[in-house]
C-alpha cells in the first residue's frame, strides 16, 4: 500500500476538526464507503435512548462489520474499538488543526444545531442546557483539545501503527483529497 492508494482510512482529530466532512471527501476521492464512528457505532438511536452509548459488545460487533468492507473511510474511533480499526487501517489522516479553528467550528456547529433544532448523532439533538453542562461537546473539546500533542507522537513511534499523514490546516486537507482523487483515477 502506498500513501496514495489506501483502501482503508481512519480520520482522527479533536471535536470540531471536521472528521465527518473529511471522511465524506476522502471516501469520494478513493471511491470508498464513509462511516462515522459516532453515528454507526457509538451512539444509540435517539428513539431508543437519547444520548446513550451502545454497549461495548455491540460497538465491537458494529466495528467488525464496518472494517470487513474492502474499502472504507472512518471518522474517529473510540477506545473500545481502537485496536480493531487500527489493525485494518492502511492510512491515518490526522486533522491537527489549531484550537482557534476547531473551537470556532465547534461553536458554530453547536449553536446552529441548537437554534435550528438540527439532528446530531443518530437523531439526538443538542440543547441549550446540554451546551452549558458537563455533558457539553464544548466541555469535551476543552478536555481533549491537546490530545494531538501526545497522540500523534505516540502513533508515529509505534511500529505497528498504520502510516499517517498529519494535516495542520483545512487547506492541507483539500490538497490531500485532490491528490488522492487524482491517484485513484489512474
Amino acid at each position: 500500500m502506498s500513501l496514495l492508494t489506501p483502501d482503508r482510512i481512519l480520520v482522527l482529530g479533536v471535536s470540531g476538526s471536521g472528521k465527518s466532512t473529511a471522511t465524506r471527501q476522502l471516501a469520494t476521492a478513493i471511491s470508498a464507503e464513509p462511516f462515522d464512528f459516532d453515528d454507526h457505532v457509538l451512539w444509540a438511536a435517539a428513539s431508543e435512548a437519547a444520548w446513550t452509548h451502545r454497549n461495548p459488545s455491540e460497538q465491537r460487533r458494529r466495528t467488525e462489520s464496518i472494517v470487513s468492507h474492502r474499502r472504507w473511510v472512518m471518522a474517529g474511533v473510540g477506545n473500545e474499538c481502537k485496536e480493531i480499526v487500527l489493525s485494518r487501517t492502511d492510512l491515518i489522516v490526522y486533522l491537527a488543526y489549531s484550537h482557534r479553528v476547531t473551537l470556532s467550528r465547534l461553536l458554530s456547529r453547536s449553536l446552529r444545531r441548537v437554534l435550528l433544532r438540527e439532528q446530531a448523532c443518530n437523531g439526538n439533538r443538542e440543547s441549550w442546557r446540554q451546551l452549558f453542562s458537563r455533558d457539553s461537546i464544548i466541555w469535551w473539546w476543552w478536555q481533549s483539545r491537546n490530545r494531538p500533542r501526545t497522540e500523534i507522537p505516540r502513533l508515529e513511534a509505534d511500529p505497528a501503527s498504520p502510516d499517517m499523514i498529519v494535516l495542520r490546516r483545512p487547506q492541507d486537507l483539500l490538497r490531500w483529497v485532490a491528490i488522492l482523487a487524482e491517484a485513484s483515477a489512474k
